[in-house]
């Protein structure tokens, strides 16, 4: 019995300069036509079918990281639409009381607690105590995680753990103290303060952008999950945040 053996041309080094020009066109293309579509989608939208502002006045909000930055802002900002009850979790109280004063100029109720996020039994308790008292959160603002910006060559192994560990296990603990929730009423929304290094990486970095990058895509795939919900999720990627404003101590995060 004879064997045929068909012999297959290696692909050139031409052949796979074609395939990547074909590929590379492609998605040029597929990219030009998503940006046209984004574009008049948001015209459209903006003269002809605004969405509504979503109504947050029955909401019980809960904003971690409230004493600063981004997380500060976000909660005076809420308070502007008078939700039902405003929570700020943090680990500085005077910076907790001064945000709570901050919010309550707008008639809105506020509490503070002191809850370090990196402890996974604290949160949990801390988030049992808020669905005995004052029922379930319904708007989740999740500002968690350790900047972490050396040179990996400076950057001791403890501190590339806590970096690693914390700015995903974070999230993971306070979507499983708060989440469960949410599904049973089919009602809620997550934001996740995440950063521009989890779309772009920066020299001196490569710990935090990793971490980063690993909250975006932990986010995505829960968002994929919950796509037949009625459970929202918000990724907010900010950039260089000058932190110095509200501390008046020379820092910057991102």
């Amino acid at each position: 019995m004879e064997t045929v053996v068909e012999k297959v041309r290696s692909p050139t080094k031409d052949d796979m300069l074609n395939m990547i020009r074909g590929t590379l066109i492609i998605d040029f293309i597929t990219l030009i036509c998503f940006i046209f579509k984004s574009i008049c989608l948001g015209l459209f939208r903006y003269f002809f079918q605004p969405l509504p502002l979503k109504n947050v006045s029955d909401d019980i909000v809960l904003i971690t990281g409230a004493g600063h930055a981004i997380s500060r802002e976000i909660a005076v900002e809420i308070a502007k639409h008078r939700p039902k009850l405003i929570i700020l979790w943090g680990r500085g109280r005077e910076a907790l009381a001064s945000t709570c004063s901050a919010i309550e100029l707008y008639g809105v109720d506020c509490i503070y607690q002191i809850c370090d996020i990196t402890h996974q039994e604290r949160v949990f308790l801390k988030a049992q105590d808020i669905q005995d008292t004052h029922g379930s959160v319904t708007i989740l603002v999740y500002n968690c995680g350790v900047n972490c910006c050396q040179s990996y060559f400076n950057i001791d192994e403890s501190e590339t753990d806590k970096s690693l560990e914390f700015n995903l296990m974070d999230h993971c603990w306070i979507l499983q103290a708060f989440l469960p929730a949410m599904v049973e009423a089919q009602r809620g929304h997550l934001v996740n303060i995440n950063s521009m290094l989890g779309l772009m990486s920066l020299s001196a970095a490569s710990e935090y952008c990793s971490s980063q990058l690993c909250g975006l895509t932990f986010n995505e795939a829960l968002a994929y999950q919950l796509k037949n919900s009625n459970i929202f999720i918000t990724s907010v990627h900010s950039y260089a945040v000058d932190e110095s404003v509200a501390s008046g101590k020379p820092s910057y995060g991102f």
